[in-house]
């Protein structure tokens, strides 16, 4: 059932390419087990690869645990077999599109845009409200607190506001489609393809979703600056907060004054750390199911050794993509905000999960690749060359390819006859691969 929410997902949001070749090996491979058993032995770890030998499933299991992931894919060729999807994809698709939204179904859900990375499309919506009715009957039944003269005012003000997301012209417009248009960047920057750890890639989507709302930060920063220029007193500028639309970034308020003194690049750094904190605060436990979702859908597909390594430097290049990634928005040049080297001043561009998807970041890789993440470091630990070289010396090992005689090293091989005597259940060749650092050297 899993597998086929998985590729139904993938069909609706990113195409089939990657998805079939996942599959593809799900297929050929039948369910896959491996084991690390890390009771002392000899004072060694060890690992148990079971093969078959009648035609039957490839069985591995880690300490009695299954991998639900795909062991047999490399990430760098998964990595290429991405990279060239998404130009197709783009050479297809990533038009503006707007959807006309009737407001009964805009208030249960209260979406404005959206980027679907499928059809790299962005999507805004255009709310209906040729029914004022609909208006105030979602007013009294949301507000009957009110009285009726504040009900009355509280209509006039959502059809004033999503008037405005409705204007193309507007500030509210160019804010949610500077948003949506800085996450297309950031996935043609590729920052979600094969090669993080499944930590790695919720905090990936934390980052790309605070920028994105930074993106639009920048143009209310543009508009306050023109207003001020103009002679408009700072009061009156300021009064923009106090809409709906844009309360979220009241902060400004307090952190103007530092601008002169601070310099375009650091200013900017002070802003996106301003927002980061922000979206921390309001907008993190409403992503909960959104990130576990980008965990999981990756997990279910992507090779179990980066899924399981991670890897460090990388990860931290691929925040400075999406931060960097700015300079690239076509809605901000377009409304001649300059954006600086932000990115070299912003000191926490990691921003941790919270502790609920920690956890479950952390279930998601037992679940998929055998291992935790605990695990998969002290095997890191041990093979030699660095976190992207043992996720692809991982998938050979998986595998049984032939791997490098310093891979090889560190593993003792021994072959068990088989007992024909058993039953066909059975019927199995045992590998023992050992890791030959003793336990204690941990």
């Amino acid at each position: 059932m899993l597998w086929k929410k998985i590729k139904s997902y993938f069909k609706r949001k990113q195409g089939t390419t990657v998805v079939a070749a996942a599959l593809a090996s799900q297929v050929a491979y039948g369910q896959t087990e491996l084991k690390v058993d890390d009771k002392k032995q000899d004072d060694m770890e060890k690992i148990v690869i079971q093969n078959e030998v009648d035609g039957e499933d490839v069985s591995i299991t880690i300490n009695g645990r299954a991998i639900h992931g795909n062991p047999y894919v490399d990430w760098e060729t998964y990595h290429e077999v991405c990279v060239d999807q998404q130009k197709e994809l783009y050479e297809k698709g990533g038009e503006l599109k707007t959807d006309t939204v009737p407001f009964q179904k805009f208030v249960k859900h209260r979406i404005f845009g959206w980027f679907n990375p499928g059809t790299k499309n962005i999507h805004q919506n255009y709310i209906k409200l040729d029914k004022p009715k609909d208006v105030w009957d979602y007013v009294k039944n949301e507000y009957s607190y009110l009285s009726r003269k504040e009900q009355k005012q509280k209509a006039r003000e959502i059809f004033e506001s999503l008037g405005q997301y409705n204007d193309t012209s507007s500030l509210a417009h160019k804010a949610v489609l500077s948003h949506e248009v800085q996450h297309q960047v950031s996935d043609k920057n590729n920052v979600y393809a094969p090669g993080m750890s499944v930590e790695q890639f919720g905090v990936i989507y934390q980052v790309d979703e605070i920028t994105a709302t930074f993106s639009s930060l920048l143009l209310l920063d543009n508009y306050c600056q023109d207003k001020i220029n103009q002679g408009v007193s700072l009061k009156k500028v300021f009064e923009v907060f106090e809409k709906s639309e844009f309360s979220d970034f009241a902060f400004y308020k307090d952190v103007y004054a530092r601008k002169k003194h601070l310099g375009l690049d650091k200013f900017q750094a002070l802003l996106w750390q301003k927002t980061s904190q922000m979206w921390q605060e309001v907008y993190q436990k409403n992503y909960a199911e959104p990130i576990r979702a980008c965990m999981e859908l990756r997990a279910a597909v992507y090779d179990v050794g980066s899924l399981a390594f991670g890897h460090d430097d990388n990860f931290v290049a691929r925040l400075d993509k999406i931060l960097n990634g700015v300079k690239d928005n076509p809605v901000l040049k377009q409304a001649g905000v300059m954006v600086g080297d932000f990115s070299r001043y912003v000191s926490d561009k990691v921003v941790p999960l919270s502790l609920d998807m920690q956890r479950q970041a952390e279930d998601l890789t037992l679940y998929y690749t055998g291992m935790s993440s605990d695990e998969a470091k002290r095997l890191s630990d041990k093979m030699p060359g660095n976190q992207t070289e043992d996720a692809l010396n991982w998938a050979k090992v998986l595998s049984q390819k032939p791997v490098s005689k310093e891979v090889e090293a560190v593993f003792v091989r021994k072959n068990e006859p088989k007992d024909v005597s058993k039953s066909r259940s059975s019927l199995s060749l045992k590998k023992q691969v050992m890791l030959r650092s003793r336990q204690s050297s941990r």
